[in-house]
């Protein structure tokens, strides 16, 4: 009878570890990777190009080669530690995350309704106030003396609308 060799098992003839990377946002490169088991992930991000500075966006899924049970996703907290075995593959993507914005509430949605609401004014005030000038000085409302009048009203409200609305509604602290 002949013996089993760790030739004759399926994953012996397969690389350690498949590493698929996407290290950085903004671009389509996508780094395919066969490594020896053995490193942790932060290893494994270095291996395949991920930026210092954009690291801590990025998202690690652990996964069995045969693809049979579910992606296991790696928090950040334990990427110096986990070591994918031999056999596995390492799916990393890098993201694009907002600084200061994003979900993390204490946002005030009527200040952004506000805001857009006094751009949007800005242009009607724009025809009022040439309207309102023409009235007043007997000139026609298509006259450059009143489009000048509706061009300053409309540039001064632009700029000054959201300083009240910021007086009115203040930033909530972060």
């Amino acid at each position: 009878m002949i013996k089993p060799t760790s030739l004759s098992h399926p994953l012996a003839t397969l690389p350690d570890l498949r590493v698929v990377a996407s290290p950085n946002p903004f671009s389509d490169y996508v780094a395919d990777l066969e490594l020896p088991a053995g490193g942790t992930i932060l290893d494994l991000m270095r291996a395949a190009g991920c930026d210092r500075a954009l690291i801590g966006h990025a998202h690690v899924h652990i996964i069995d080669r045969p693809m049979t049970q579910e992606p296991i996703m790696i928090p950040r907290e334990n990427w110096a530690r986990v070591r994918p075995k031999p056999g596995m593959h390492a799916a990393i993507r890098v993201v694009a995350a907002p600084r200061g914005g994003g979900g993390g509430g204490k946002k005030n949605p009527l200040r952004t309704i506000l805001t857009i609401a006094v751009v949007v004014a800005s242009y009607g005030v724009a025809s009022w106030a040439a309207g309102a000038y023409a009235g007043w000085a007997g000139v026609a409302a298509d006259s450059f003396a009143a489009q000048l009048v509706g061009g300053l009203a409309s540039a001064a409200t632009c700029p000054c609308g959201p300083v009240v609305v910021n007086a009115a509604l203040p930033e909530m602290p972060a």
